[in-house]
This record gives structure tokens, sequence and C-alpha cells, in this order.
């Protein structure tokens, strides 16, 4: 079902809005945020609904409405919450039965903007439902950043070493050894981070003598 069942919800959100929140929570990109904004629809997991329909085809609207999130053929303005895509209808001989071969979906790029002509379905005034995306937000964890092979090294060194025996500063020499330019408060931060990723408790504190 491309349309989910309309149930008890607080708040229905623009498509810009609903971007405007996930880029906040998470600091990511209008890019990122509307890629994972898709995939939420296209599973199935944010409800929504749309204002109008126009349908120039007549095709079935379980039809038409069937994976209308998957990025191949869809093209969608954030702005003025209208999405389109265009949906062969059925054979003639469809129509009372299965016909061998089903429905043919086109294949066309997505278009950032405004939805693309040829496009016989088209949605407008789409909104999001505001608590299934807080549900998915709370579960969404950001892709870690590929690490260089010397700050790998580290984070291997720090996850198996006694955490609560290694300073930041035992191990701010071992980065980037090849640059001397690096400064030393980099170097500890670096460090810093890997101990908050890994949640190690603090370390010890160096004396002096």
């Amino acid at each position: 079902m491309a349309q989910p069942t309309a149930q008890p919800t607080s708040t229905w959100l623009s498509p810009l809005r609903a971007r405007a929140l996930v880029m906040q929570r998470y600091l990511l990109s209008p890019s990122s945020a509307e890629t994972l904004l898709l995939k939420w629809l296209d599973a199935e997991q944010v409800r929504w609904r749309y204002g109008h329909i126009k349908n120039d085809d007549g095709v079935p609207i379980e039809i038409a409405l069937n994976r209308f999130w998957r990025p191949v053929g869809l093209s969608f303005s954030w702005e003025e919450g209208r999405a389109g895509r265009r949906v062969e209808p059925p054979p003639v001989a469809a129509r009372g039965g299965g016909a061998p071969g089903g429905m043919v979906w086109a294949s066309h790029p997505t278009g950032p903007t405004q939805p693309q002509r040829g496009n016989n379905v088209v949605l407008s005034d789409i909104e999001f439902a505001h608590e299934d995306i807080e549900r998915r937000l709370a579960g969404y964890d950001e892709p870690a950043k590929p690490r260089g092979a010397t700050e790998q090294w580290v984070y291997n060194r720090m996850k198996s070493d006694p955490s609560e025996k290694v300073s930041e500063d035992d191990y701010a020499g071992k980065i980037f050894p090849d640059r001397p330019d690096t400064s030393v408060s980099l170097k500890r931060n670096l460090v810093a981070d890997i101990r908050k990723e890994l949640k190690l408790p603090s370390p010890r504190k160096s004396h002096k003598h």
C-alpha cells in the first residue's frame, strides 16, 4: 500500500519543514536529508498524505501509488510539495484480471525540482507525519567517517589497551608521525574523539616530577 492508512498523528509537515528537521537534527546537507526521507517513505516507515492527484491516463489508484516513492523515475519539488512520475496504464485485458507482464514503470532520472514532463500521475499538497519522522530520527545513526591508516591504528590500540591507564598524551605522538606540522592540540583532539566514540572513561592525569 503506497499511501498508509490514515492514523491519528499530532502534526503533518510540509516536505520543506520535514527536510529542515532532518538537516537540523543531524547536521546533514539538503541532498542527504532528502535521500534519507525518501528512503523512509519508500520503506513505508513514514506516513504521508496528499491533497490532490492528477491522473491523466486514469491509472487505477492502487497501481498509481504502488511504490510511489522509489527514487527511480520520481520527480519531486520539495518547495511546492508536488511529486510526479510516469506510470504506464495496464493493458486493457489486465483490467479484468491478471495479464502476463503486468505494469511497466518508466525509468528516467530523478528530478530535483519540478515534476518532469510526461508524468501522468502528479500529487500535490504532500505532507509527512511528524511523529513518524521523529521515530526514525531517534533510531538513526550517522554513517561513520572513514579513518586514515594511522588513526585506525590508534583506534585499535585504544580499544584493546586498559583505558584507565592511557592518556591523550600517550597517543598524541602516534598520530601523523610524518606530519611534524600537525599541532599537539589537534592530535590530542583526535584521540579524545576516538575515546568518546569508544565511550571510554576519562584518562588518568599525567603527573610531572
